[in-house]
């Protein structure tokens, strides 16, 4: 809360005292995600938003893809900005032949339903980046994102397959969506099985499944 000015100790300190406001939830979340996000583009980043429940540190842990399954992780970014595309920490390069579609998507969320706004290209490549690299895709045009909670989902479908993709997740699980007050049937991680294209133009949040793991997601 604001300190108003204190008689005896002068106005200086007053004006000091009632500069900063914490009452702002979202004031406090966005410091905090800039601090790492204004280190990781110290060191030469592009990255500009990532998973609410973790961060560029905890890409060791892994899961494969699965074929005509969506995967949606909620990320969260702190101020307004243009949107390239996503980043993700791929573990094992996939070999496979690709069917339908392969490819990124981004949603909005408000009252339980996401919208896509933006989304890639089909790419059957798009899961084969070399092992141990941080690997991205563009969506087929920019976006103009207001700051606030995203949705990034991945979509994986194939005709042949010798070796699965490998993503890396959020340690070993997404453990708040057994644990949490969440409204609308919100969930940090999910999946939805049986797709050949992205959910457009929306999805309610009710009809996914709960994940127990969570893909690393960036937006750049």
């Amino acid at each position: 809360h604001s300190v108003a000015t204190l008689t005896g100790l002068g106005t200086g300190v007053g004006t000091f005292l009632s500069t900063p406001t914490y009452d702002n939830l979202t004031a406090a979340v966005t410091t905090t995600l800039d601090i790492k996000l204004k280190a990781y583009a110290a060191m030469g980043s592009t990255i500009v938003a990532q998973n609410v429940d973790g961060d560029l540190a905890n890409g060791v842990s892994s899961q494969v893809m699965a074929d005509t399954r969506v995967y949606f992780s909620a990320v969260y970014l702190p101020k307004a900005t243009t949107l390239t595309g996503v980043k993700w920490y791929q573990v094992t390069a996939g070999s496979y032949t690709g069917d339908a579609y392969n490819g990124v998507g981004l949603y909005t969320y408000s009252g339980g339903t996401l919208t896509l706004v933006a989304s890639s290209t089909n790419d059957a490549n798009i899961w084969t980046a070399t092992g141990g690299t941080i690997a991205s895709k563009a969506f087929s045009s920019t976006y103009a994102a207001s700051a606030g909670l995203y949705f990034v989902a991945y979509l994986y479908n194939n005709s042949a397959q010798t070796t699965a993709p490998v993503l890396g997740i959020v340690g070993g699980a997404s453990t708040i969506n057994t644990v949490t007050d969440f409204t609308n049937s919100a969930k940090t991680s999910s999946l939805l099985s049986s797709q050949t294209a992205l959910p457009s133009p929306t999805q309610a949040m009710s009809g996914l499944t709960a994940a127990s793991t969570e893909y690393k997601t960036f937006l750049y």
